[in-house]
């Protein structure tokens, strides 16, 4: 094909040099024309393959749940900063407010058995708490009285421990027991009654025992420091008042001492008597909070003998037990007025 071309070209042009130069010219632009279409096409395939290779990339089952990962921490972290910014509100979520607890009186642990008897001193107290204010009754303003409410008023922590002496009024701590409680409150209010007391039972510390064998044996007339009292009736703020536990074969397993704050008040049978006393638990009208021990100012609940008036069985507090099995003293300290 190319001679025929180039013999219809050099018979056309006879000229050998003029026909030389129309042949390169003609190479030249069909050479021309090869490459750009080359070129072209190469560029083609080239973005032809780079679309094949590039579009649409699946994502493999390890990257989405890496990505599934990493939008939980994120949500995760998202969550513990706004924590950050309410700390309060995670606290009370963490340490809700306590529920009431329940007021109710308990029995008392004091002689660390359950009692005997077990007719439960359940008594209306609807027109006798109203006797009792929250003061303390600060109408009484003397001797006994007025020390044992001071001493209240000064507690900052108190607890009942058995042979306790720890009195510090400076700071308001108190962990002493019953007779220690009454030691400390006599040497300080009435030294001459509490002197007559150590030197008749010859005990340093009188317990509950002394109290109990030297107002027994106080004669029925008064002597220079003590009167004996043996109506439930006659007790005043200011006496002293102490019973021993008996077992089945009657004999004294334990006791307690205590201070009248207040002259008794009769419903039925019943005498109520509040008393300031260093207790393992409380009674009822208590200024002790629930399932507190130590020193306070309760309600204490006596039966006494319809005849001779002296007790015969206390509880502890309302619908606590009856205990019958129970001896009791009570006496006066003089000065205090009848």
């Amino acid at each position: 094909m190319f001679h025929t071309i180039k013999a219809g070209f050099f018979y056309c042009i006879p000229d050998r040099f003029i026909f030389k130069r129309l042949v390169l010219i003609v190479i030249s632009a069909i050479m021309l024309c090869s490459t750009d279409c080359i070129f072209a096409q190469t560029t083609t395939s080239s973005a032809a393959t780079h679309k094949k290779v590039t579009p649409h990339k699946k994502t493999s089952p390890h990257k989405k749940k890496a990505t599934s990962h990493t939008k939980k921490q994120r949500t995760h972290q998202k969550k513990h900063t706004k924590g950050k910014k309410h700390p309060q509100h995670h606290a009370q979520l963490r340490n809700p407010a306590p529920e009431n607890r329940d007021t109710s009186p308990e029995p008392s642990d004091v002689s660390l058995a359950k009692p005997l008897n077990h007719d439960l001193a359940t008594v209306n107290l609807t027109h006798f708490t109203s006797r009792f204010p929250a003061n303390l009754m600060r109408s009484v303003k003397q001797g006994v009285v007025d020390f044992v409410e001071k001493t209240v008023d000064n507690l900052h922590y108190s607890s009942y421990k058995l042979g306790g002496k720890r009195f510090d009024p400076a700071r308001g701590v108190y962990i002493v027991d019953c007779s220690n409680f009454v030691d400390n409150i006599l040497q300080n209010v009435y030294p001459d009654a509490y002197s007559s007391l150590v030197n008749s039972v010859g005990a340093d510390n009188p317990a509950s025992q002394h109290y109990f064998n030297f107002f027994h044996d106080l004669a029925s007339e008064s002597d220079s420091h003590w009167n004996k009292i043996n109506d439930v009736e006659q007790l005043q703020p200011g006496d002293i008042l102490v019973f021993r536990y008996k077992n089945s074969h009657g004999n004294e397993t334990g006791g307690h001492v205590m201070v009248v704050m207040e002259k008794p008040e009769q419903a039925s049978d019943v005498f109520f008597v509040r008393v300031a006393d260093s207790a393992p638990s409380r009674h009822s009208e208590d200024t002790r909070h629930p399932n507190e021990s130590g020193i306070g100012i309760g309600t204490l609940l006596l039966k006494a003998n319809p005849i001779t008036g002296k007790p015969s069985a206390f509880a502890w507090g309302v619908n606590s037990y009856w205990n019958k099995n129970v001896k009791f003293a009570m006496a006066r300290p003089v000065g205090i007025d009848a």
